[in-house]
């Protein structure tokens, strides 16, 4: 895994951020987003959906800072780590994607959750969930320390075959407290 990913819609702008917003300029864009029919946007549905992103964010930002991170944004960008088949699917297979070599990046602009960070904190306030794992969810990462949960678990993959929609763990998600790494994209636009 040697990049980040960031996966947006075709013809938006990419990096952006609905928790940064106030709530009405966020339910907003939430209403336009579930139009588009994408099911990357679904998560949009759930009436609680911007409360526990913020939530989240958050806790994100909190648990970086005690493991040595030193945001310099309070609202992350959102990348996996490496290719997401998932992301993919979700985006009927025409996101757009940009691309950020992960040895570009200090440790200390960058975090990671083994799955998604909703997921993560979930599982950690829901430890007696069947899918709960002691190892990686509810814990947010540096770079070597998702390179040892890589080592022992793999990439996780999704396989919408294999109807696994309870689990979660369809991909690592990094998050990226510096923009920037990002304003070169950004101004390019």
């Amino acid at each position: 895994m040697n990049n980040i990913i960031h996966y947006y819609a075709k013809g938006k702008m990419p990096f952006q951020s609905i928790t940064s917003l106030s709530e009405q300029d966020a339910n907003r864009i939430v209403d336009e987003l579930k139009k588009t029919g994408l099911p990357v946007f679904k998560r949009f549905e759930w009436s609680e959906y911007l409360s526990e992103r913020r939530k989240t964010e958050s806790w994100l930002k909190s648990e970086f800072q005690k493991i040595g991170g030193k945001p310099k944004i309070d609202y992350p960008y959102y990348f996996t780590l490496g290719e997401s088949n998932y992301f993919d699917s979700r985006y009927d297979n025409e996101a757009a994607t940009i691309v950020i070599p992960l040895d570009s990046i200090s440790d200390e602009d960058i975090s990671f959750t083994f799955p998604d960070s909703m997921a993560s904190r979930y599982y950690q306030n829901n430890q007696q969930d069947k899918y709960f794992n002691l190892e990686y969810h509810g814990i947010v990462f540096l770079k070597s320390g998702i390179k040892r949960i890589i080592d022992k678990f793999g990439i996780p993959l999704w396989n919408k075959a294999e109807n696994r929609e309870e689990v979660h763990d369809y991909f690592i998600e990094a998050q990226l407290w510096n923009e920037n790494y990002i304003a070169a994209y950004i101004n390019s636009r």
